[in-house]
């Protein structure tokens, strides 16, 4: 089942005209990381635990003026170590003396910080390029039909249609995504085609939220849009069997 979907990948690819259009749809997101309990924020390199009571300072008109009490137990996170006035930065302009006694910093590991600052571009549904294998099975609700160590397949309706989405990655990292629909005959001929597609492309044109009309091939049965977070391809064709397919594929951004 898997080679078969992944052929038709193989064609819609081959059909693919790059253009370039602007888009309104969201782009990116941060993955959550958490680390010791409390959730990694963009930018954060380290985090501060109270062992005792301590000092946290403002710094105004080039000095640093206590502002309140740290209590035990309590973590702050770290977002610059500032070496002229020797203090960690723990945002809302607001420090902590790096010589204090009363507290722990631990730097964030630099796994865990690429993870969190490295943005990753929206895919489909929910879904983002570079999502792993556990995190689109969080996302996804629908019934599970098959799977293996790459690949996802879930039964769907897309636009109307009994469909199965399915959902491919590299090294664990989600790479694209193809919606198959289920057609009731088994070849369509070119003008039924073409209708099949005027009826998918402003639904397909919504979701994706732009204003762009995509490239339309001359025979008006594939369209292209290569958006900001994402390149998405609507066809519809005869195999080398003689059989009508339809899908749609998503694919990383073209750079």
């Amino acid at each position: 089942m898997k080679k078969i979907f992944l052929s038709c990948v193989s064609v819609i690819l081959s059909c693919v005209i790059i253009f370039n259009f602007s888009t309104q749809e969201a782009s990116a997101h941060h993955v959550k990381v958490t680390l010791d309990g409390m959730e990694l924020k963009k930018g954060q390199i380290g985090s501060i635990y109270i062992k005792k009571s301590t000092k946290i300072y403002n710094y105004i008109d080039g000095k640093l003026v206590f502002y309140k009490t740290a209590k035990v137990k309590e973590k702050y996170r770290v977002y610059k170590v500032n070496e002229g006035t020797k203090t960690y930065s723990i945002g809302s302009k607001q420090y902590i003396k790096i010589s204090d006694k009363n507290i722990t910093y631990k730097k964030v590991p630099k796994s865990q910080y690429d993870k969190v600052n490295t943005v990753h571009d929206y895919a489909y549904r929910g879904t983002y390029w570079g999502d792993s294998i556990s995190q689109v099975k969080k996302i996804v609700k629908s019934k599970l039909e098959g799977s293996d160590g790459d690949w996802l397949m879930y039964k769907t309706e897309t636009f109307g249609y009994k469909s199965a989405t399915h959902y491919f990655f590299e090294k664990n990292k989600l790479e694209n995504v193809m919606v198959s629909f289920e057609l009731e005959d088994g070849y369509y001929s070119l003008g039924n085609m073409r209708r099949i597609h005027d009826t998918l492309y402003p639904k397909l044109k919504k979701e994706l939220n732009t204003r762009n009309e995509g490239f339309t091939n001359e025979n008006g049965t594939s369209t292209t849009w290569n958006l900001k977070s994402r390149s998405v391809h609507l066809s519809i064709y005869d195999n080398k069997y003689y059989e009508t397919k339809l899908g749609i594929l998503y694919s990383p951004p073209e750079e």
